[in-house]
């Protein structure tokens, strides 16, 4: 073997190796939020998401459920996050939060409670921005950003590469034991600004898609369609 094709073959060796070792390091970039990231993997029962229904979860025995307020993930260091991106968080927390009652109430399915009890879940969100890259349903393809325009962050926004991930995770409330987790791409509204800042406004289309979307999710829920 000469030495032309023995540097060839180095070179396709050690791009194997970097490709797989980028892969797996674009796998572990979760926020965190779940905790529990193991078990995840495409369902039929859900659209563009990636979830773990425990083994004999039964969501239609339910018949209350307590809302915790949305978490925003902003990926942006606490003393880094100016005034104007404070008041944007709190308002999508206060937005989805209102929201997700407003839709219990309105759909019968779940009375909203704030006590812990028999026959009560609890219905935990997190919410940040990521960059998707090729094909969506790739979940290694996609790097979070952050949730607010910042030097890094600028031209994605531009360009409107910027798409909600929403985590979600449902406990019984007494015991505390998971039903379900899991993580879904928001899909249809892209988030953008030409702007020299993101407002509410640039990001509510997106969050009222997701709304829409998790409404239909959670009346399955109810009726028992949802299964393990």
């Amino acid at each position: 073997m000469n030495r032309k094709l023995i540097t060839l073959c180095a070179l396709f060796s050690m791009a194997l190796i970097i490709g797989g070792c980028a892969n797996r390091g674009m796998k572990n970039q979760h926020s965190g939020f779940l905790q529990d990231y193991e078990g995840l993997d495409d369902n039929p029962q859900f659209e563009g998401a990636m979830v773990r229904v425990m083994p004999g979860a039964d969501f239609s025995k339910y018949e209350n459920i307590i809302v915790a307020p949305v978490k925003v993930i902003s990926n942006i260091p606490e003393a880094d996050i100016t005034p104007a991106q404070q008041k944007l968080f709190d308002q999508i927390a206060q937005y989805l939060t209102e929201g997700y009652v407003k839709n219990f109430r309105h759909n019968g399915t779940y009375n909203v409670v704030d006590v812990a009890g028999p026959d009560t879940m609890k219905f935990e969100v997190a919410i940040s921005a990521v960059e998707v890259h090729f094909d969506d349903m790739q979940w290694y393809q996609f790097t979070p950003v952050t949730l607010g325009l910042t030097v890094a962050a600028r031209t994605t926004y531009v360009d409107q590469s910027v798409r909600i991930l929403g985590e979600a995770r449902i406990t019984d409330s007494e015991s505390g034991k998971v039903l379900i987790r899991g993580m879904s791409l928001q899909e249809g509204e892209e988030v953008g600004t030409k702007a020299d800042q993101l407002v509410f406004d640039d990001v509510k289309p997106a969050l009222d898609t997701w709304l829409k979307r998790s409404n239909k999710t959670l009346v399955k829920m109810k009726q028992g369609l949802i299964k393990e």
